[in-house]
């Protein structure tokens, strides 16, 4: 029996034969032409996901740490501007104070002034005074005494009268 027969038996025919050969032929073609490189494709392709997924996970990361940082930096702004505007209000407290101070200050100088303003003027108006109260006493006395009384007898009245006014006046 040869090859032919025994196949003939087994119901292969060379048709079948021809078909199985053509499709192993076309399984090797297939395999080195389309599945390598579609393999080759989908591997790249694959990679390429996976490192746009990679870039994706590090820009989504990259922005939340921007996120944070941003929340960070305008936390500090805020605690700054408190800071500044509770600095501010410090400072125009104490220059209000002082403000104060120096008006009170400036008043206490001014009512001291005119107190001894005052005071300057009322001494001054009790020797005008006095001395003209001695001059009258000095004119009366001569009327009064019409021209008897020597020089010495005149000052001794004078003096006396003045040494009066002096005693009541600075009582007054």
């Amino acid at each position: 029996m040869s090859l032919a027969d025994v196949l003939h038996n087994l119901g292969i025919d060379a048709t079948l034969l021809a078909e199985l050969a053509s499709f192993i032929v076309l399984l090797v073609l297939l395999a080195r032409f389309v599945f390598k490189p579609l393999g080759r494709i989908m591997d790249e392709r694959a990679e390429r996901v996976a490192r746009s997924l990679e870039e994706a996970d590090r820009r989504r990361e990259e922005a939340v740490r921007l996120q944070e940082e941003a929340a960070e930096a305008l936390a500090r702004a805020r605690d700054e501007a408190r800071e500044i505007l509770a600095q501010a209000e410090r400072t125009a407290q104490a220059e209000a104070r002082q403000i104060v101070a120096e008006a009170k200050a400036q008043a206490e100088r001014q009512l001291q002034k005119a107190r001894e303003d005052i005071q300057h003027e009322r001494d001054r108006a009790i020797a005008e005074l006095r001395r003209e109260v001695a001059e009258l006493a000095i004119d009366v006395a001569e009327k009064v005494v019409a021209t008897s009384l020597d020089d010495r007898i005149q000052r001794e009245l004078v003096e006396r009268f003045v040494a009066e006014t002096q005693g009541t006046g600075g009582r007054g």
